[in-house]
């Protein structure tokens, strides 16, 4: 649906859980991460990042318009995302790391933000919590 807007505001309802909802351990939850995780040595995959930002009001979020990008991944450390700007599809935010470090470029703002993945102080920008980190 082409609507024009690259944003929407819409608030939130509160969903009903009928269903007890089970949780396990932090021990399960690591062994099947690492079942699936260590057979990949490489991933490239192509992607529809839709972002919501919450808003100030309870329950107010705002949608924006989804973003192509694509994805690439290699063990040990190394992951790169381009995500790109709706229908014109040229870069919007291309953040990369290779554990230790993290490079963030925003050709629109013509800025780079290079860093560790170490963090150091709580961010007081909301986007700037989107930088990748490995553990």
């Amino acid at each position: 649906m082409m609507t024009g807007c690259l944003r929407h505001n819409r608030v939130l309802q509160r969903p009903e859980v009928n269903i007890p909802v089970t949780s396990p351990d932090v021990l399960q939850l690591v062994d099947v991460v690492n079942r699936r995780y260590d057979p990949i040595s490489s991933l490239t995959a192509t992607l529809e990042v839709a972002v919501t930002v919450k808003g100030i009001h309870p329950g107010e979020v705002t949608d924006y318009a989804s973003c192509p990008g694509y994805l690439w991944l290699r063990k040990p450390c190394s992951l790169r995302i381009l995500i790109l700007v709706p229908v014109l599809h040229t870069r919007a935010v291309d953040p990369a790391s290779d554990g230790i470090g993290f490079t963030l470029r925003m050709p629109s703002r013509n800025r780079t933000i290079q860093g560790t993945n170490a963090v150091t102080s709580p961010p007081i920008i909301p986007w700037r919590i989107c930088v990748p980190t490995y553990s």
